[in-house]
Formats: C-alpha cells, structure tokens, sequence
C-alpha cells in the first residue's frame, strides 16, 4: 500500500536523522517532479530546505516495470554533515528496564505526525525515551476524512525501575493531552 511505503521511508528519514542528532527537522508538503502527486514532501532541517521525500510517480514506476509503489527519499549531505560536528555525549548503559504503552489514534486527515509527537513530547516528561508510530490505517471502518495512527511510547527512568502505576501516569498525561489539543478518538485497548 502506497500509505505504508510512504511512512516505512519516514521511519528511515527519522531514525537518520535522529542517529545523526538532528533536532529541528519538518516536512512540508510539496509538489516534486517525479514523485506521485500528494505523495511527495520537502524536507527541512534547520529552518533550510534539505531535500525531498515520496512516492515514485506511476508513470515512471511502470517504465521501470514496477508494480508496487516505490519510497524514495533525497537528502542534501551538507545539511546532514553540518551536524557531524558535535560530538554526542556518551550515555550510560541503561540499568533500569523500559515500559511501553500503545495507543490508537482517530484524528482527521489534517493531523500530521509531527502534531502527534509534539505533543507527545511536551507532556511525557523526562522518562519519555522513545515514540514509534508503527501503523496508519484508513477505511470505511475509520471513517470519511479520518485515519487511525497507532503509536507505541516508551518509558525509562535513568535512576530506578518504573512501576506499571507511573508508566499509566504518564501515558495517561500524555493521552489527556492530544484529547485537549486535537479532535482525537483514543481507540479502546489502545
């Protein structure tokens, strides 16, 4: 499915990037010769437009005789080696086991993943370690103008093991907080 191919590609956008410590990223829908029409964005990192991302566009894929849809991404070495400079600080081993938690979110099509992980982000707390979003569904069963974007959170404490409560605190902080910030269904189990 062209959705899956388009945020398998984001995933390796975004772990690139954060390997190479890379904080103040975006993307912006845009149109880019080639790639599919409304599968294609421009990807900035600080502040500076630093390529492109999308789908290969349908005409080409069957020039090349390809049937499913192809990611692509293009990305300016400079603006990934300016950042090469700063020596990342070493990090402790972690001693103390992580906890994940899931959730299912309904939210309207306009509702970028970069939205979600903002806010995510700014309500977590310290603990937060790492957000993954593994699955973006769309159908009938969802809704007209809706998707569903499943994210899994982890949690970590750098100074004792988290009990089950506090992981719930804070993935509770963080549900409360896209319900307020966006018109959002959390799905139930999630």
């Amino acid at each position: 499915r062209p959705d899956e191919m388009f945020s398998w590609m984001k995933g390796l956008l975004e772990s690139l990037l954060a390997a190479q410590r890379i904080r103040e990223w975006s993307v912006r829908a845009e149109p880019v010769a080639g790639l599919e029409p409304g599968q294609s964005v421009a990807v900035w990192i600080d502040g500076q437009r630093a390529g492109v991302m999308g789908l290969v566009a349908r005409r080409i894929r069957k020039e090349w005789r390809l049937n499913d849809p192809v990611a692509v991404a293009e990305i300016s070495t400079a603006a990934l080696l300016q950042h090469t400079r700063e020596i990342p600080a070493a990090q402790a081993v972690a001693v103390f086991p992580s906890m994940s938690r899931d959730m299912a979110l309904v939210v309207q099509q306009s509702v970028s993943h970069e939205d979600i992980m903002a806010i995510i982000r700014q309500n977590a707390g310290p603990e937060l370690e790492k957000i993954e979003l593994f699955d973006i569904f769309e159908g009938d069963a969802i809704g007209a103008g809706k998707k569903s974007m499943a994210y899994s959170v982890t949690y970590r404490s750098s100074a004792r093991t988290l009990t089950d409560e506090e992981a719930n605190v804070y993935h509770e902080r963080v549900k409360d907080a896209i319900r307020s910030s966006l018109d959002v269904v959390i799905r139930e189990g999630a």
